[in-house]
């Protein structure tokens, strides 16, 4: 089919099964549970951007890598950005250009220095946030929230065990302290050891000279499930979608409380304080007496079923994707028929 003839038969349209996306490679995982809303996805890989990345996740076969953008195929349907400081000025430019809508997606927190302002009065057509945290943050007024979507049935089935092994999976710990705390997991460490000797420390990700990545999320949820709790020592996250995938595990949490994360735990679902002496006894606690804490982790888990489902996550994105796709229609109409 010719351009020509697309765009005439598109106009007459009101939705399609499935769409196709202009987006960047940005974060692996959360690129994963978006490609299970069925549409394509074209990731923009050209000079300066980010490369995906197969040790943190398999690349979708609904997602295909752009290397060149001569190569943008002419039939796309609406443009995401995932990244406001540079994502979202290259995509608003294309978005002029090429006239379609533009869909723009907070995925991180404000730093609020000098360029704050600049940066927040970036819009898109329609702007998505991924916790309310993170759209106050922003200071954002109309755009709309959607949760992460954690596929609980991988994520499922910890039961309690003898290992006294506390698990964290973060990319880059070291060196990005200032936002996944690294001298606070040192401090949790270092402390708990010196009650309990026995209990170990397991980093996944990558840690260059520590730890690997674990691209297979059933591989990863079975390492998951070997282990006595989760420690989470985030500081300035919007909300780790790994902290939701080992609560969807069911095992015990023990964690920081910054921004939205202490919104989502308390004390019947974690051990969670900004007191690190407090997080360092309740590991002690939970390693030497796993069985005790079976119930926070079904807390957990409860609250990943009732707040992070997959279901939802498709049918809020997909949501959103009729309405760029109708705005496009309507912009279409205009410049056909004069209406």
């Amino acid at each position: 089919m010719n351009p020509i003839s697309y765009i005439s038969n598109k106009i007459n349209r009101v939705k399609k099964d499935k769409y196709k996306i202009l987006t960047f490679s940005t974060h692996e995982a959360y690129q994963e549970a978006m490609a299970k809303t069925g549409h394509h996805f074209y990731l923009l890989q050209t000079e300066g951007c980010k490369q995906w990345n197969e040790d943190f996740r398999k690349l979708p076969s609904n997602c295909t890598i752009i290397n060149n953008i001569e190569h943008i195929p002419y039939d796309i349907d609406f443009l995401l950005s995932q990244e406001r400081y540079s994502q979202l000025q290259k995509m608003s430019g294309l978005s002029n250009h090429i006239r379609l809508p533009l869909i723009h997606l907070d995925h991180v927190e404000p730093v609020k220095n000098e360029s704050f302002p600049a940066l927040k009065a970036l819009k898109a057509d329609f702007n998505v946030f991924i916790t309310e945290h993170n759209k106050e943050s922003w200071e954002n007024t109309d755009g709309v929230v959607i949760s992460h979507g954690i596929n609980t049935d991988t994520f499922s089935g910890w039961i309690p065990n003898t290992s006294k092994t506390v698990v964290y999976i973060v990319n880059y710990l070291k060196e990005r302290d200032f936002f996944c705390g690294w001298k606070e997991w040192e401090y949790i460490k270092n402390k708990v050891n010196a009650i309990d000797p026995t209990i170990k420390f397991k980093l996944i990700g990558d840690n260059p000279g520590i730890s690997k990545t674990i691209s297979d999320p059933k591989e990863l949820a079975l390492e998951l499930k070997k282990c006595a709790c989760y420690i989470n020592t985030s500081k300035f996250s919007p909300v780790p979608m790994s902290l939701l995938e080992a609560m969807s595990c069911g095992m015990p949490i023990v964690s920081t409380k910054h921004q939205q994360v202490a919104k989502l735990l308390n004390e019947s679902n974690s051990i969670s304080s900004n007191d690190l002496d407090q997080l360092a006894d309740g590991i002690v606690n939970v390693c030497n007496n796993n069985k005790l804490y079976k119930s926070i982790g079904v807390n957990a888990r409860n609250e990943i079923l009732n707040k992070f489902s997959m279901e939802s996550f498709m049918n809020n994105w997909n949501d959103i994707f009729d309405k760029a796709y109708n705005k496009r229609l309507g912009e279409l109409n205009e410049i056909f028929y004069n209406k």
